[in-house]
């Protein structure tokens, strides 16, 4: 049995989701775990260093049925053995090669200033000078200093510096929000989530807050980096720089990049807080193990949680079953496929032409160059991503046989 001192380090608060049994949140070394009221009570019982005797007695008697001690030690090593057997394991996280970036403790004396930008007031003025600053830049200033032919790779990097910082800034959003509303927030990091390098900030603690809270920590960013956009449009005004106007229009891009619903961004976080479902990706693979169970007549043994929900947020999840399995369909047997024919097919062509403008003695073609190592690079992230979804399809299938 779990040691009271270890189940003490355990942190219970209720969790603000959708379901219609109150659900609750366990904290543990900075890890999450949401478990029902039965769970909670036995946590509950085992604290109080009662016997195991004891814990069936009482436990049995507040759920109406008999639970017998090997019963009982059956559910400790179901719902909490595992809280503590993760101590050793690598978190599975959806971001890989997670580094650190900068540390929660350098974040935490900006964020407490940062945190002043979502007071109501303040919130409302920022979004005046939003809407004010994009009206102007896209109803009173042209496009013709914007053209494709016209980037090279010094417009690269004069563009992708102030966007680099933007990105940044959009992390210290989230950050901010959670101290906001009172919640610690950790890190800025690095990683990579499936083909993209990302910045992500580790504001894992949101769990503590509402789902209207959470929903304002999702935006946090996104609002952020439309405080960063004022003052490059402010700048662009006063400079007439034509590469600002790459920076607003590449900002602008990336916030629709950011609210896909279906890649793990913004986006997703506010669709799994409006509908209110934890874990929105394994809830629904959750249901589409269930429906292909159903369909080939096999015993299922749990319902999904989608039937656990209220119903106005029931039928928006099944919508969202049905559109993000047709998305990463569309994705993955068809985009993914199309860019390697397109890499295996202009490759040749490329190398040639880097070649010859070498030859030639002419400038370095650098942006060939540029495009060559841009492919490779994603044709190595989705080797490397190819490799790690077969090693859980393997991992999978022989834990299956066994």
């Amino acid at each position: 049995m779990v040691s009271a001192e270890k189940l003490n380090l355990l942190e219970v608060q209720a969790l603000s989701s959708s379901s219609r049994k109150q659900l609750y949140m366990i904290t543990y070394q900075d890890r999450h775990f949401e478990v029902s009221k039965p769970v909670v009570d036995l946590v509950e019982l085992l604290k109080n260093n009662n016997s195991l005797e004891e814990v069936s007695h009482v436990f049995s008697s507040k759920n109406g049925r008999e639970y017998s001690c090997e019963r009982i030690e059956g559910l400790i090593d179901t719902y909490i053995n595992p809280i503590f057997d993760g101590e050793q394991q690598e978190t599975n996280s959806y971001i890989w090669l997670r580094r650190e970036f900068i540390s929660g403790k350098t974040l935490r004396p900006l964020t407490n200033v940062l945190s002043a930008f979502f007071k109501p007031f303040v919130a409302f003025c920022i979004t005046a000078a939003v809407i004010a600053a994009q009206g102007y830049f896209f109803l009173f200033t042209g496009t013709e200093a914007v053209a494709v032919e016209s980037f090279g790779l010094g417009t690269f990097f004069l563009v992708g510096a102030p966007f680099f910082l933007s990105v940044i800034f959009h992390e210290l959003g989230h950050a901010s929000a959670c101290r906001y509303y009172g919640v610690q927030h950790g890190h800025i990091g690095v990683g990579l989530y499936l083909h993209f390098p990302v910045f992500y900030a580790d504001v894992s603690n949101v769990w503590k807050l509402n789902r209207k809270e959470r929903i304002v920590v999702d935006f946090a960013g996104i609002y952020f980096q439309l405080i960063f956009l004022v003052l490059v449009i402010l700048l662009y005004g006063i400079t007439q720089d034509a590469n600002l106007k790459y920076v607003v229009y590449a900002i602008n891009l990336s916030f629709l990049f950011d609210l896909n619903p279906f890649f793990r961004f913004d986006g997703y976080w506010v669709f799994t807080d409006l509908l209110g479902v934890a874990n929105l990706r394994k809830r629904t693979y959750e249901v589409i193990a269930y429906c292909s169970k159903k369909i080939r007549g096999k015993k299922v043994s749990e319902k999904p949680y989608l039937f656990q929900i209220n119903r106005r947020e029931k039928y928006a999840f099944m919508m969202y079953v049905v559109i993000s399995n047709l998305f990463f369909g569309y994705y993955i047997l068809y985009r993914m496929p199309l860019f390697l024919y397109h890499f295996v097919a202009t490759i040749p062509g490329d190398f040639a032409l880097l070649i010859e403008g070498m030859n030639t003695g002419e400038a370095f073609p650098f942006e060939v160059l540029g495009t060559i190592l841009m492919q490779l690079v994603f044709i190595m992230l989705t080797l490397y991503i190819l490799y790690r979804v077969g090693s859980r399809i393997y991992k999978y299938a022989v834990a299956k046989a066994s």
